[in-house]
């Protein structure tokens, strides 16, 4: 009798990116409508009720039990519908990849439709910040991602890009309006950087800190936060990367056909 080979951690891996691609897809197979009583919840209820918990509790405050709570349930009955927690999560991302890029320019300047592109994906992650704590380089293929992803492509058409450059400059993009959505969304709520820290740090700061030492420093930190109201702005910061990162783009798109 062959010796049964153990199981790797990859393999593991593997077999739930699989069961996550089955979870995910379940909504656009065609199921016989089976006899009984309707459930008392669905899938839609369970993802859509995570999605309102995790943003006013973060992914923290998502528990099983607690879900369950929300939705006048018993825990287990739950699992009848999401095996576990990391599938929970999974679906949540994906229904709101689906939600977004929904309204997306489709003609027009290339710089007007690149950022839309750029704000609706900072939107995205600015309205559900937990999202960019499950961020990954490798995601699940839900319906809800490629929906996004073709939309996003849609949006993108006519750039003169290779594909391969194509996806390359749309990751770039996402990754940019992802960082940027998760810097203003700390910045928002540790409150740190505006008026009132700036009216509260500033007298001390003139009394330990002499401009001669530092008068570059001084100099272009003062107009700065003059102009931006703080010693930081990650709105402004924002914005005047969105000008940047089309700049840099133009290199490409606007480049002379040989």
């Amino acid at each position: 009798m062959p010796q049964k080979i153990p199981k790797t951690p990859e393999d593991n891996d593997l077999e739930v990116v699989k069961n996550h691609l089955r979870l995910l897809w379940a909504g656009h197979e065609e199921k016989p409508v089976r006899p009984g009583p309707r459930p008392r919840i669905t899938v839609d209820d369970v993802v859509g009720t995570a999605i309102e918990r995790a943003g006013s509790a973060g992914l923290s405050g998502l528990t099983m039990r607690d879900l369950a709570a929300d939705l006048g349930v018993k825990t287990m009955t739950l699992y009848a519908h999401v095996p576990d927690k990391k599938s929970l999560l999974a679906l949540m991302s994906d229904h709101v990849f689906d939600s977004s890029a929904r309204s997306l320019p489709h003609s027009g300047a290339w710089r007007d439709r690149v950022r839309a592109v750029i704000d609706d994906t900072f939107q995205m992650y600015l309205s559900h910040d937990w999202l960019s704590s499950i961020h990954t380089e490798q995601p699940v293929l839900g319906p809800g991602f490629l929906g996004r992803y073709e939309r996003q492509l849609e949006c993108l058409q006519g750039l003169g890009l290779s594909d391969i450059t194509l996806d390359a400059t749309l990751t770039f993009l996402n990754n940019f309006a992802r960082t940027a959505a998760l810097d203003v969304a700390d910045r928002e709520t540790l409150n740190n950087s505006g008026p009132d820290w700036w009216q509260a740090a500033g007298p001390v700061l003139e009394e330990l800190v002499s401009p001669n030492d530092y008068p570059l420093a001084t100099r272009v930190g003062t107009s700065a936060g003059q102009a931006q109201g703080g010693a930081y702005n990650a709105r402004s910061n924002y914005a005047f990367g969105v000008d940047r990162v089309l700049d840099g783009l133009a290199v490409l798109v606007d480049r002379p056909v040989p």
